[in-house]
């Protein structure tokens, strides 16, 4: 019985710690700080929050090599997903 009560105790303690350190939307945006100031380019952020954990999208756009098709000029774009949990921010892969 001892070792049961120590297990929910420890699953509670994981999941309020991980609500408590949910990273914000302005914690994403720091965090994409280093992409933003290589392309000088802001990208189009996502952001939706859940209970215990947030998930981001950010599509960047590369004007600076455009595809030229049927006369026009096309700037190709990149998506990137990335789930937020205790105050870091992971790429999903797809």
């Amino acid at each position: 019985m001892k070792f049961r009560k120590m297990v929910l105790v420890i699953i509670f303690l994981a999941l309020a710690a991980s609500y408590f350190t949910k990273p914000t939307q302005e914690d994403f945006k720091n965090f994409l700080a280093s992409e933003i100031s290589r392309t000088e380019i802001h990208p189009v952020i996502e952001f939706h929050d859940y209970f215990l954990y947030c998930r981001a999208t950010a599509t960047f756009v590369d004007i600076e090599h455009p595809v030229i098709t049927d006369n026009k000029k096309i700037a190709m774009a990149s998506k990137q997903e990335y789930v937020g949990w205790f105050k870091h921010f992971w790429e999903l892969k797809n």
